[in-house]
């Protein structure tokens, strides 16, 4: 798999408990790439902004159908989006079978 970051110094953006809910935010998005997406490429940008943070994942693989995830109460999906919530941010998914998966955070 090809492996794209850039990746800004954040640290000083969170505390101990945000930096954690940070950390496994990330942690969680890549290891989902790795387990399901069966993608080629992997991008991750981590980009520090005047106004917060912008967090881009990215694969170009397999994807799938988000509102399907999300009826079905997708625990996963759900995580990701309480720790982002935690941190006062927003949380966007745009995927379609066959098409891969982006990930916003702002």
């Amino acid at each position: 798999m090809f492996i794209s970051l850039e990746i800004d110094y954040v640290n000083e953006s969170f505390d101990e408990i945000e930096s954690l809910n940070f950390c496994r935010f990330i942690q969680e998005s890549v290891n989902n790439v790795i387990k399901h997406a069966n993608a080629k490429t992997l991008i991750v940008n981590i980009l520090k902004q005047t106004d917060g943070i912008k967090i881009l994942i990215k694969d170009n693989e397999l994807g799938f159908d988000v509102g399907d995830k999300i009826t079905h109460n997708s625990l996963g999906l759900k995580t990701m989006s309480e720790r982002i919530s935690m941190l006062k941010g927003s949380f966007l998914i745009k995927s379609k079978p066959a098409e891969g998966i982006s990930i916003l955070v702002q």
